[in-house]
């Protein structure tokens, strides 16, 4: 039931014309060089590779099938492919020139990265073309209002942090004209929320406002800071508070910083440069580190003693500690949170989980915060 699709209140995502497709390449893979160049790096690769094969096969070991483990379920194939590879030279040193050969010429990693300037990395998944990005878009409105029909049957209250692309927020790194088709994703996807009356806030504007005060989102990362978290969680307090759900602020938390480090963000393991990585690639970003405290409980009121007033749900946006986007809430919202955000499963699969869940039945919250990230809109869900 839960699946169901409304056919007829889809979100009005633009669709790709046919030019548009055809242009794809050129929008998201601009290269200095010209096309008949772009053959040298695997090349290179595939005559190291070979001339590699060829020297590990003049290794004894290689001549040598396993007599261990059994041949029909492939565990003696298995045995001898680990054999081979740990008998073939200059891999790693292939793999690692190939890196730095489309690196340095072509400006690119490996698949599902976007290389931008000043040292900017932006994950594909932002750019990305879906044949069904429209149907699926909608799919996962249709989601959205059924999960709030669910919750306000509990009396529960549903506010969406719907997470503006990286690529959106510092389109001026990227390096190149974002796709036509993500153009107004992040604004007809908003106003489609409200038109359903679900509470929405617009938190791009928030966070183009804040970049010039502060980092929002890592260089090198997938994510936001925890300055971009603090925005995002400010925001939603005061469009709670301005709508008048629920009557929280009770309790006062305090923010501070802990720690300053660096931090090599996901994205750079796109990058195979090997021992150039330093040298070559991005430099990491410098991650302030926050953690957020209780100074003063609430003396009763709104809330019994057995019930945490906020749930949390979403992706790694909320459930990775570094942003510590759980305490920001905390502080914005003067309340107490229940964290149910996983990480690596998209932002749907955890409210499927929580709708179902005893915590929901047993000690309904006051409010459900759901934090979406955009690119997960047009993205079909992994099986």
């Amino acid at each position: 039931m839960m699946e169901h699709i409304d056919a007829s209140r889809q979100a009005p995502l633009p669709r790709a014309t046919p030019a548009e497709r055809a242009a794809l390449a050129d929008e998201v893979r601009q290269n200095p060089l010209p096309g008949t160049l772009r053959w040298l790096p695997g090349a290179f690769l595939l005559l190291v590779l070979t001339f590699g094969a060829g020297t590990a096969l003049l290794t004894p070991e290689t001549w040598r099938w396993p007599r261990e483990g059994s041949f029909l379920r492939g565990e003696q194939a298995a045995a001898y492919e680990g054999t081979f590879n740990e008998a073939l030279p200059f891999k790693d040193a292939a793999v690692s020139t190939w890196g730095v050969l489309e690196y340095t010429l072509f400006h690119e990693g490996r698949e599902g990265v976007v290389v931008g300037t000043a040292g900017w990395l932006f994950t594909r998944e932002e750019v990305a073309f879906y044949e069904d990005a429209a149907s699926e878009t909608a799919r996962k409105l249709r989601f959205i209002e059924q999960a709030q029909e669910e919750l306000a049957a509990r009396g529960v209250a549903l506010v969406v942090a719907l997470v503006p692309d990286k690529s959106r927020v510092y389109a001026e790194f990227v390096g190149r004209p974002l796709p036509s088709y993500t153009g107004n994703r992040y604004g007809a996807f908003s106003t489609e929320l409200t038109a359903r009356g679900i509470l929405a806030p617009d938190l791009l504007t928030p966070l183009l406002n804040a970049k010039a005060d502060a980092q929002v989102y890592l260089r090198t990362d997938t994510h936001w800071t925890p300055a971009g978290a603090e925005v995002v969680a400010e925001t939603l307090a005061r469009a709670l508070a301005d709508a008048g759900l629920p009557s929280l602020f009770e309790t006062e938390y305090r923010t501070e910083t802990t720690e300053r480090t660096l931090y090599r963000g996901d994205l750079l393991n796109f990058l195979p440069l090997g021992p150039l990585q330093d040298r070559l690639g991005p430099p990491p970003d410098r991650l302030e580190t926050r953690r957020t405290r209780l100074l003063a409980a609430a003396s009763g009121g709104l809330f019994g003693a057995q019930t945490v007033p906020v749930t949390l749900v979403g992706t790694s946006y909320s459930a990775d500690e570094a942003w510590n986007f759980s305490g920001a809430l905390q502080r914005a919202l003067g309340a107490d949170i229940l964290n149910l955000a996983s990480e690596g499963r998209g932002p749907l699969p955890p409210m499927r989980g929580y709708l179902k869940s005893a915590e929901l039945r047993d000690t309904p919250p006051a409010l459900v915060v759901w934090e979406i990230p955009e690119r997960y809109l047009p993205a079909p869900e992994a099986p």
